[in-house]
């Protein structure tokens, strides 16, 4: 996150050899940086959000692992990236994306493993937006107060009233993971990077508001990213849906091909999981390198990348 000359990111612990959460600051457009560690515990920063009136003042969004598994980890400075205070939020899951409303800063949005949470009062108090889904990132709109998207494990899902109802956007795009969007105010276009399906564009001159009186409908299902990602050993893979249906869970190659099947049956409703120990079906070890989990369920497909390393 670039603030004039001041630049702010966030590291997963993935890259770093303390496995803690840090954030990274540097006065100096990127020569040289300074680390804080926001978090004793394992776990990463993958959200970091700048206040549209006055930039000193960041949230830092992320996790930490602990014996329960991963929590909600939020923090915020009002000194650019000085000191940093732990908002009062708990949970479990990771946070993902975080965005102020420009138009309202006192509105902020989380995306996280299981949707999207909502504050109206700066971060004090939050709200369940929209559940049992797994958000990539967030666009809020600049211009027009109260409209909102956010790319999750389901496709688009867009708010015209401040996160008190959602819609889905998907004509044309499918049930596919969205990872990253771009909002154009000046052309009134949404821009989807998805996981594996390309970059997609969707005109909002005339789709929102045809869309907006539409609630969007409970999510079905939701796979988490399987933890501890890379492994080396083995790995455990989580989802959740919310009724009795016929599960399939898959390990597939680059080149799409199921190398082994985790599940094939009926479950549920409730949470499920997988070991997976870099093994096909014949029992063999695979190479290192990166594998998909792919969830299939009442016709949705949710994919999660994972990393081998022996």
């Amino acid at each position: 996150m670039v603030l004039g000359s001041l630049v702010i990111v966030g590291q997963n612990y993935q890259d770093y050899p303390s496995g803690s959460m840090v954030v990274h600051k540097s006065t100096d457009i990127g020569t040289t940086w300074q680390k804080t560690t926001l978090t004793a515990n394992q776990g990463g920063a993958s959200a970091l959000a700048v206040h549209p009136d006055d930039k000193a003042i960041l949230l830092a969004g992320g996790y930490e692992t602990t014996a329960g598994g991963d929590q909600y980890a939020l923090f915020k400075t009002t000194n650019a990236g000085s000191f940093w205070t732990r908002l009062g939020l708990s949970g479990d899951g990771r946070i993902q994306a975080a965005a102020f409303d420009p138009k309202n800063p006192n509105h902020i949005y989380l995306g996280t493993s299981n949707g999207v949470l909502a504050s109206t009062d700066g971060g004090t108090s939050w709200q369940n937006s929209l559940q049992w889904v797994w958000v990539s990132c967030m666009a809020v709109d600049p211009v027009v107060a109260g409209r909102a998207y956010t790319g999750t494990s389901s496709g688009i899902y867009a708010t015209t009233n401040g996160g008190s109802s959602w819609f889905t956007m998907n004509d044309g795009l499918g049930v596919t993971t969205v990872e990253c969007l771009a909002l154009d105010t000046v052309h009134n276009i949404l821009y989807a990077g998805t996981n594996g399906g390309g970059v997609f564009r969707l005109s909002l001159s005339t789709e929102v508001e045809k869309r907006s009186s539409r609630t969007a409908s409970p999510v079905q299902c939701v796979l988490h990213q399987n933890y501890p990602n890379p492994f080396n050993n083995s790995t455990l893979i989580r989802y959740e849906f919310r009724e009795r249906m016929r599960v399939r869970l898959e390990i597939l190659d680059l080149h799409g091909r199921v190398i082994r099947v985790l599940s094939d049956a009926l479950e549920g409703p409730g949470a499920g999981r997988a070991i997976w120990d870099g093994t096909d079906d014949s029992g063999g070890s695979v190479p290192s390198g990166l594998y998909f989990t792919v969830l299939r369920m009442n016709g949705l497909r949710m994919v999660r990348k994972l990393i081998f390393q022996k």
